[in-house]
């Protein structure tokens, strides 16, 4: 009998400003893969990468894929009171100097594969394994401050922005709002790839300005909606993956609205065999399919 189950698969756009190119992507990953230390994430949890290497050739500096992993974990707070379950009471100062534990060693380690595309600069990563979970918006950050330490580095990077991918319907969502009242987009400069004209042309845009990022909001008039021209529906457009839109309004009853790209991340749950492919393998098969498809 076949073993069926499901995980679940999300996406982040890694956006490097120019110069940028896929051995450029691939020096990042492998600089950020060689910072070997754990990113707190919250006050309980921490990240690292925890191996990369070629997906699809021998060697980093020829693959199209890389693949890896993130270590998840707990990052123990020794300073912080503890529980006796025996005695249902605070732990006494002489019970905890009893614990010993290693400074290296970390305990609930997770477990969270990925495959980043360095010409689509594309990461799909499993965001749901089982009990093992790890939000797009937690993945954006991570990344995002992974990048801004490599960036600090002695070799230079230009600006990386992390866009954790929205679903394909948070813009129509967004525009569909009865009475929408506000409108809040903020693009960082997009790294476009052929044929997406739109992203080549606020590209062109803002780097021509010597902006990083453009924050625009509309504010409908008294008692009216707004009625998004065609021009900042496409910067919407392109901003979802490239920043955030937020709208707020109200619905027809006349009760608050608010939708935001950020709270609406793409997530795919697919099915897996386990006697006919590993985690990776689907990995890699989706995320080629879904590369292919746009």
């Amino acid at each position: 009998m076949s073993r069926d189950r499901t995980i679940n698969i999300a996406q982040l756009n890694i956006a490097m400003h120019n110069p940028h190119s896929p051995d450029r992507y691939r020096s990042l990953m492998q600089r950020a893969y060689a910072i070997q230390k754990p990113i707190a994430l919250g006050k309980l949890h921490g990240v690292m990468l925890g191996f990369l290497k070629a997906s699809d050739a021998e060697r980093v500096e020829d693959a199209d894929f890389l693949e890896g992993e993130l270590f998840r974990f707990v990052k123990i707070d020794m300073s912080l009171p503890w529980f006796n379950a025996v005695t249902l009471r605070e732990a006494t100062e002489d019970e905890v100097t009893e614990i010993s534990i290693p400074e290296h060693l970390l305990p609930n380690l997770q477990r969270l594969q990925f495959v980043f595309n360095v010409k689509r600069h594309r990461l799909f990563y499993i965001s749901k394994d089982r009990d093992v979970t790890l939000g797009p918006g937690t993945a954006e950050r991570f990344f995002q401050q992974l990048f801004d330490i490599v960036r600090e580095g002695r070799v230079s990077f230009p600006p990386i922005t992390v866009t954790a991918v929205p679903d394909s319907d948070s813009i129509d969502t967004i525009l569909s709002i009865h009475k929408l009242k506000k409108l809040r987009i903020e693009l960082s400069v997009p790294n476009p790839d052929d044929g997406e004209e739109d992203e080549e042309r606020f590209r062109r845009r803002l780097e021509k300005q010597k902006a990083r990022k453009q924050v625009t909001e509309l504010y409908a008039e008294s008692g009216k909606g707004l009625k998004p021209d065609q021009e900042t529906i496409s910067l919407a457009r392109v901003a979802a993956e490239n920043g955030f839109v937020r709208g707020e309004g109200n619905s027809e009853e006349g009760t608050k609205v608010i939708e935001n790209t950020k709270n609406t991340p793409e997530v795919k749950i697919v099915k897996i065999n386990e006697d006919a492919e590993t985690t990776m393998q689907v990995l890699r098969r989706y995320a080629g399919e879904l590369l292919r498809r746009t």
